[in-house]
């Protein structure tokens, strides 16, 4: 199958030829390994530069990743957009996981095949991850707010998630949307976004700790029971003082 490379040619003019030939090979390992292993829809395979390469190189153009940066590909499947970004950002370090291992297994290969020395990949969950990062990539993983309520705990202090979604979606009120369509001048991209994510320093620190926002819900349940320890105690205290009362008067009739 010819891959015709003209809109990285007519985007990306700052790429050296090093870089384009390792994203063309990219494609094809891919699109080899595609026939025995479903990485990307069969039907997206002869648009691969347009449908997948593309908005994953749209994350380089829109956002300024500094070298020695660390990115966690969330759900990596095919590579996207984790490998692109390392080809062009190979001072980058980057880590991709995914939960299906012949998927991460094959995205290994690639990086092992294209010499990629900052790529290193995990089959895993995950929300079982325990290092943080500077920034979290995604590409229609899942919704915006179940893939911002995920990846956040990930994130390094003031770190930002980048997440490529399509169509309506529902915009955080803390992220930067980036149009791939205006991007690449109404060619490619048609109703595809970036989504720059910066959560909160504050909140990123109640979503490290999972206890963090159930402690006035403690402290409040401490005190009801705290009360209902002292009422129960005067009950008892005035129960078993009456008793004794009741006692008393039994003796006192007995001996008159």
């Amino acid at each position: 199958m010819q891959i015709s490379f003209q809109p990285i040619v007519q985007f990306f003019p700052e790429f050296s030829e090093p870089v384009r030939q390792q994203l063309h090979h990219f494609c094809r390992l891919l699109l080899e390994k595609n026939q025995s292993l479903n990485l990307i829809s069969r039907k997206d395979t002869e648009k691969i530069v347009e449908h997948h390469l593309l908005p994953s190189l749209a994350i380089a153009r829109s956002v300024t990743i500094p070298s020695k940066s660390s990115v966690l590909d969330i759900g990596s499947g095919g590579g996207f957009p984790a490998i692109p970004l390392a080809i062009v950002l190979p001072e980058v370090r980057f880590t991709l996981v995914d939960s299906i291992r012949k998927k991460i297994r094959a995205v290994e290969e690639f990086a092992q095949q294209l010499g990629l020395n900052n790529v290193t990949c995990i089959c895993d969950r995950a929300e079982h991850l325990q290092e943080r990062y500077d920034y979290i990539t995604g590409r229609a993983v899942t919704s915006v707010e179940a893939f911002r309520t995920l990846a956040a705990p990930l994130l390094q202090p003031h770190g930002q998630i980048l997440y490529l979604t399509g169509g309506d979606c529902r915009v955080p009120r803390d992220a930067k949307v980036f149009d791939l369509y205006s991007l690449f001048e109404q060619q490619y991209g048609e109703t595809k976004k970036l989504l720059v994510i910066t959560p909160s320093a504050s909140r990123l620190v109640g979503l490290h700790n999972p206890f963090h926002n159930l402690r006035p819900a403690i402290d409040q349940d401490k005190k009801h029971h705290l009360k209902r320890q002292r009422n129960r105690h005067r009950r008892d205290h005035h129960h078993t003082h009456r008793q004794q009362n009741i006692r008393n008067d039994h003796i006192d009739g007995d001996k008159r």
